[in-house]
């Protein structure tokens, strides 16, 4: 799992997903039985808080960028779960940015929940990576119902756990 970057709490202990939005991340993998704790890798493409928990700027971005790349390649993941905009953007720049004149990133929703590949270096394997929500944006956006990002991130991690059985049934290992 990699997110954008750490909340207060994350920076504080040094650790991803541990705040309110870690809390409802653990709690939908335990859901789709995922154990975060042996399951999961979980990291941010920033490593340190933006100040004001604002959006990291492209600079930090590319600066940490290198960090979470070598992370996913020693981790070597059968699947990546890409959460929020800045995120996707960074490790998917291919899939975000709309074709023609424009050069403007799509909007997260007109990508979330299509599978990419993510190529971990160049030249290497690529890994299946979904792109959903960050859990944040769920908690600031409590409505519920078929279309609520609560659901679509659920869809999503239901999604992840469909192809992570999926790739343990071919290695033989279920």
């Amino acid at each position: 799992v990699v997110g954008e970057a750490p909340g207060a709490e994350e920076d504080r202990l040094g650790v991803p997903f541990v705040g309110p939005s870690g809390q409802l991340l653990d709690k939908a993998l335990r859901a789709a039985g995922f154990d975060p704790a042996s399951h999961c890798y979980v990291t941010n493409v920033v490593k340190r808080r933006p100040p004001n928990n604002r959006n990291p700027t492209p600079e930090e971005v590319a600066f940490f960028l290198p960090f979470v790349q070598e992370e996913l390649r020693l981790v070597d993941p059968w699947v990546v779960l890409v959460m929020g905009g800045v995120a996707a953007r960074a490790l998917l720049p291919e899939a975000v940015t709309r074709s023609g004149t424009s050069g403007r990133d799509l909007p997260l929703r007109a990508f979330r929940g299509q599978w990419q590949q993510l190529s971990l270096w160049p030249g290497g394997a690529e890994v299946p990576t979904l792109v959903s929500y960050h859990p944040s944006y769920v908690l600031r956006n409590p409505q519920r119902g078929p279309d609520s990002p609560a659901r679509k991130v659920w869809d999503d991690i239901r999604e992840v756990r469909r192809a992570v059985d999926e790739r343990a049934r071919l290695e033989g290992l279920t």
